[in-house]
């Protein structure tokens, strides 16, 4: 499961950095919450990795030139996406398929060379980002926000996605 992931990735008696919001996290969906989150974990456990394993640093270094972003994006997307599942599941989000699981775990991985090589045409990415926010700003149960400016800017991104 993901919970057991996550006790494997938790450094031993080790201080975690702490992350923190700006406001646009704090108008999104709950889903895309724990999305970042997730993502952002994973960097923490990759730093701690780094810092304590030398042959995770050197094959960091030597395969994806210390990008941890492209390490994420080739070797991690399933732990983005279990992790994912397993809070819609918790949560009660229900009406999204592997598909958008595995659309959703591209966020913030665009700038990647597998990004590019699943989505390598410009009209491939604006389709994926189309996708995205239709996902994210869907009535799909993702869960509740109350903001005026996510209300805002979901109806405005409604009228700009195609059906």
């Amino acid at each position: 499961t993901f919970e057991s992931r996550c006790k494997a990735f938790r450094p031993p008696n080790e201080a975690m950095e702490p992350m923190s919001a700006n406001d646009n996290f704090l108008i999104r969906t709950d889903l895309a919450i724990a999305r970042t989150v997730i993502h952002e974990a994973i960097h923490a456990y990759l730093g701690w990795k780094t810092d304590h394993d030398e042959w995770f640093k050197a094959e960091l270094v030597n395969d994806y030139d210390g990008d941890e972003h492209e390490y994420m994006a080739s070797k991690l997307r399933d732990v983005l996406i279990e992790g994912m599942k397993e809070f819609a599941n918790d949560a009660g989000v229900d009406g999204l398929s592997d598909h958008d699981f595995d659309i959703l775990s591209w966020v913030g991985l665009q700038q990647t060379n597998e990004y590019q090589k699943q989505f390598p045409t410009l009209e491939d990415r604006e389709r994926h980002s189309l996708e995205v926010i239709k996902l994210e700003f869907s009535n799909n149960g993702f869960g509740d926000v109350s903001s005026n400016s996510y209300r805002a800017k979901r109806a405005y991104l409604l009228k700009k996605c195609p059906e």
